[in-house]
């Protein structure tokens, strides 16, 4: 038996910058659809709290939304660019899944690249978050998940790592954060270079 999940309106309610009332969800669909670029509807596997496997369904909404909040889903990797510092508001580059590749932009001479990598560990309802830091800067991001447990979809904020810029001799350096349970869509957002001074605690 295989359960389906439907994204609904839990997105909407996250991104009310677009500027449309929570009653006409359709035309705040479409001007998102008009500024930037968006998913088509697809269904991706997902292992539930019960250990079956069912389906998400994504919505038609967008990979990085005009105020830079970052969407992703399982399976998906998605490269933005940064200035060389890590400021600045994001631009899509890059999205991937296991349907293939569409590139949006070419980093310019003075960008670096911030990738988020999403998955569900094989076998298990644990997911994992790997994020590849090109830029000078230690960067943070603060992230919403929608997570599902036996009492549906929990839509809730989850603590999240500083992550370094690369080593001498590095690309990039990679950061990896999980957690062990199912998550059908995390929302990052606030992704902001950390002063010298600041913390660089987990929170």
């Amino acid at each position: 038996m295989r359960a389906i999940w439907l994204c609904g309106m839990l997105l909407l309610a996250a991104t009310p910058a677009f500027g449309q009332p929570a009653s006409d969800p359709d035309a705040r669909i479409k001007q998102m659809r008009a500024q930037v670029p968006c998913r088509n509807v697809t269904k991706i596997p997902l292992r539930g709290p019960d250990g079956r496997v069912g389906e998400v369904e994504t919505g038609p909404y967008p990979y990085l939304d005009p105020s830079g909040n970052l969407i992703i889903y399982p399976g998906e990797t998605i490269t933005l660019a940064l200035a060389k510092d890590g400021t600045g508001m994001p631009r899509l580059l890059k999205f991937a899944d296991a349907k293939g590749a569409q590139q949006f932009a070419q980093p310019s001479a003075n960008d670096a690249t911030l990738e988020f990598q999403f998955s569900q560990m094989d076998g298990k309802t644990d997911m994992m978050l790997m994020v590849s830091n090109a830029t000078s800067a230690v960067i943070k991001y603060d992230a919403v998940m929608s997570a599902v447990s036996d009492r549906g979809i929990d839509r809730v904020g989850t603590s999240t790592c500083p992550v370094n810029p690369p080593s001498s001799g590095q690309a990039a350096f990679f950061n990896t954060e999980s957690w062990q349970h199912p998550i059908m869509r995390m929302i990052i957002r606030n992704i902001r270079p950390l002063a010298a001074s600041a913390s660089r605690a987990c929170e």
